[in-house]
C-alpha cells in the first residue's frame, strides 16, 4: 500500500497542502502497523477460520493498493479515503481475532 501511495502522490503532484497531508498521513501508516492491534495479535494463536478472515483483511488493502494506478486528482480524496478504511478494517480484524 506505501507503494502504491507513494507512486500516485508522484504521479498526481504537486498538491494542494490539505491533500499532501492526507498523503503523507497514509504514507506513514501504510508503512508502520498499528503496533496496539498488532501487540495483540502477534501471539494469538488462530484457527483457520481466523486466519482466513486476517488474510481477507490483508488482500482488501493488496486490492485496493492495485487500483492506485488508476486513480486520478479528482478521485484521489475518495480513495485515501477507502484506504483509510481499509486499515481501520484490517486494524479491527487484528484486535478481534486475537481477543
Amino acid at each position: 500500500m506505501g507503494e502504491a501511495i507513494a507512486a500516485l502522490m508522484g504521479r498526481l503532484g504537486p498538491l494542494d497542502p490539505a491533500l499532501q497531508d492526507r498523503f503523507d498521513g497514509l504514507l506513514l501508516r501504510a508503512g508502520f502497523v498499528n503496533q496496539r492491534a498488532f501487540k495483540a495479535y502477534e501471539d494469538a494463536v488462530l484457527s483457520p477460520e481466523q486466519s482466513a478472515a486476517m488474510a481477507s483483511a490483508d488482500e482488501s488493502v493488496v486490492t485496493l493498493a492495485d487500483r492506485g494506478e488508476m486513480i486520478d486528482l479528482q478521485g484521489a480524496p475518495a480513495y485515501l479515503g477507502e484506504i483509510d478504511a481499509a486499515l481501520d478494517a484490517r486494524d479491527a480484524a487484528m484486535v478481534r481475532l486475537a481477543a
